[in-house]
């Protein structure tokens, strides 16, 4: 799921700046603003793009993940890469883009980095704007991650119920599949889970993977509160995402957690 902007000429110095995340679309409320100068930054790529985004809540490790991602988990200590901080400002949310592609191995495409920053919100004007600005991620990413804490849960779901109307918000041709064209369109989906030990779910000694672990708990009937609305998140996910796995993260200073990330960065290069 990659795609070109075609007839956009390539200036020999790309880019002139300290890399750096810069805002792309501006969250206000009822509002999406987009930045003129993350366009023009992608208007300059000629080469095919491969777009890596993440979502879910504050504070759960986001910008930690991509900036492992970009190699650069030591900068951003000293405030270069994504923003690692558990302070929520309001200025700075919507769609941050990492200013730089990454070139990808062995291949002419580039790998740009999204990261979005408090677009969940309990405000019902804000839900809306919020719904259309992760409907965007997911139609222009190739790899959507979606970052939560603990197991997989009625909460944790109930974050993507935009699934549930998402053949409603897209404008498609009446003679189209339209459940065909959307699992066509969605990019492969990576659920990190954070602070979650999966060797304490494997049962009789047989290792569990966090594929299967996933896999059980997307098939399994939900019988709580809005039972409806969940299992009905569930049969849209599974019909949408057709490539999709998990990978957990234990508690950080524990063994486990660094191999898990090493495995999360392998994946995605």
């Amino acid at each position: 799921s990659t795609f070109q902007l075609k007839n956009i000429p390539l200036q020999s110095t790309f880019l002139v700046k300290e890399e750096s995340p810069i805002n792309l679309i501006e969250f206000k409320r009822d509002k999406l603003i987009i930045n003129d100068d993350a366009l023009k930054i992608l208007k300059e790529i000629k080469e095919k793009i491969i777009i890596v985004s993440i979502f879910g809540k504050e504070r759960t490790g986001k910008s930690y993940l991509m900036n492992l991602l970009l190699n650069q988990e030591e900068n951003s200590k000293i405030n270069k890469g994504f923003k690692v901080s558990s302070q929520v400002n309001n200025a700075g949310r919507g769609l941050w883009l990492w200013n730089t592609p990454i070139s990808k191995p062995d291949s002419n495409n580039k790998i740009l980095f999204i990261d979005s920053e408090e677009i969940i919100s309990e405000n019902v004007y804000e839900q809306v704007t919020g719904a259309k600005l992760l409907l965007l991620i997911l139609l222009i990413s190739s790899y959507f991650i979606y970052n939560t804490l603990g197991d997989i849960h009625s909460n944790s779901l109930n974050d993507l119920e935009l699934l549930i109307h998402l053949d409603d918000s897209i404008g498609i041709n009446e003679n189209i599949n339209k459940d065909k064209l959307i699992a066509e369109i969605c990019p492969k989906f990576v659920w990190a889970m954070r602070d979650f030990d999966l060797d304490k779910l494997s049962e009789d000694g047989k290792d569990l993977t966090s594929d299967d672990y996933m896999e059980e708990c997307l098939k399994e009937k939900f019988d709580g509160i809005n039972k409806d609305e969940i299992n009905m998140i569930k049969e849209k996910f599974i019909k949408y995402f057709k490539q999709r796995e998990c990978v957990t993260f234990p508690r950080p200073i524990q063994e486990e957690n660094r191999r898990s990330e090493e495995r999360f960065s392998r994946n995605a290069e």
